[in-house]
């Protein structure tokens, strides 16, 4: 049993939540290998969930770049070499994509900001980009299969996680 471990949600943002932590304590030595991608995350397994370290694994976020060329495949996104400043998750509270917009809401013209995804947090992130006059320089396309594809149209790629 491999165990991944690969951060928190919101409900974890200010500190551990005390059951999972039991858990962790009580499930994780059935697991023969724990992954983690941080060095925070490698820190409290150690410390919080008394981890071994042989049995921990860091295992790092990476990014194959090769397979990552300049795309042109975000439906909506005009080709007039504007910047384009990114991202790609699941439109969830904890990903914090309002603030995202809200700091986009001081990049000049004529920058686009494009958030591929989708979840319950759309409607929220539109009604952001609507508020502060960015409605033609914010396109969230939607959910788009396999990031290789476009991901090289974003000159920046952002993250606003919580």
């Amino acid at each position: 049993l491999v165990h991944h471990e690969d951060g928190f949600n919101a409900d974890e943002a200010e500190r551990l939540s005390a059951k999972r932590n039991l858990y962790r304590r009580l499930g994780l030595p059935a697991a023969h290998r724990l992954v983690v991608p941080s060095r925070r995350l490698e820190r409290i397994a150690r410390t919080t969930w008394k981890q071994p370290p042989g049995r921990l694994q860091r295992i790092p976020n990476g990014i194959p770049v090769k397979r990552f060329g300049r795309a042109a495949a975000i439906p909506g996104l005009p080709q007039d070499g504007a910047p384009v400043i990114g991202t790609a998750a699941r439109l969830g509270a904890v990903k914090n994509l309002p603030r995202l917009v809200r700091a986009f809401a001081h990049v000049p013209q004529p920058a686009r900001l494009v958030i591929v995804g989708e979840g319950p947090e759309r409607e929220r992130i539109q009604a952001q980009a609507d508020q502060l006059g960015l409605t033609e320089r914010v396109l969230l396309p939607g959910f788009m299969p396999d990031p290789a594809t476009f991901m090289g149209a974003f000159d920046i790629f952002a993250l606003s996680s919580d």
